[in-house]
């Protein structure tokens, strides 16, 4: 018997087997609650565990790996590092939630106070995912932050193109239209 669930940035996984007294129990909070079936093949892992059945070992996750090369070297090696990974290893790492992680590696760097380095790895997000709305709101953020006012806008327009129902985009378009125009 098994159960999941998911809420506000949460994810769980429950399974049980009553009848030999073994409950596993899976709470996660680091990906925004959208692990989803990631928490039922952890599950099945601890299944084959227990049952002495074959078990892969879980892949790296790829952002790791590249987020190191560009703290020791420079957010550049570090792109020049993931496409040369991405195309000779790809089956060595785990690329779930690739764009998702890209886009919380851009928020780290933009967190860190380096706008340019963000910059320089959402624009790597928008040459994979350029059908992306998130992609696109999050660089309209960075140049908006830049006060770069028409890339962002150009951005943001983006964002509505792809997912009209963006209101983070429909808001930040009003204020850099008053930016760009304002009334006197």
């Amino acid at each position: 018997m098994a159960h999941s669930g998911g809420i506000n940035g949460f994810s769980c996984n429950i399974a049980r087997i009553p009848e030999e007294k073994i409950y596993v129990i899976l709470l996660d909070n680091t990906r925004a609650g959208k692990r989803g079936g990631q928490l039922e093949a952890v599950i099945d892992d601890v299944f084959g565990v227990l049952y002495n059945t074959k078990v892969n070992l879980p892949k790296p996750l790829i952002i790791f790996e590249v987020y190191k090369k560009m703290k020791a070297e420079s957010v550049e090696k570090g792109i020049v590092y993931l496409k040369e990974l991405k195309k000779n290893k790809f089956d060595s790492y785990n690329f779930n939630g690739f764009e998702n992680e890209l886009n919380r590696l851009t928020y780290k760097f933009l967190g860190e106070g380096k706008p340019d380095d963000a910059l320089k790895i959402i624009d790597y997000a928008v040459s994979e995912f350029p059908n992306s709305s998130n992609i696109y709101d999050t660089r309209g953020e960075i140049y908006f932050n830049k006060k770069d006012y028409n890339a962002s806008k150009k951005d943001y327009l983006k964002t509505l193109e792809l997912n009209p129902n963006n209101d983070n985009a429909k808001e930040m378009l009003s204020k850099i239209n008053q930016i760009l125009s304002p009334k006197n």
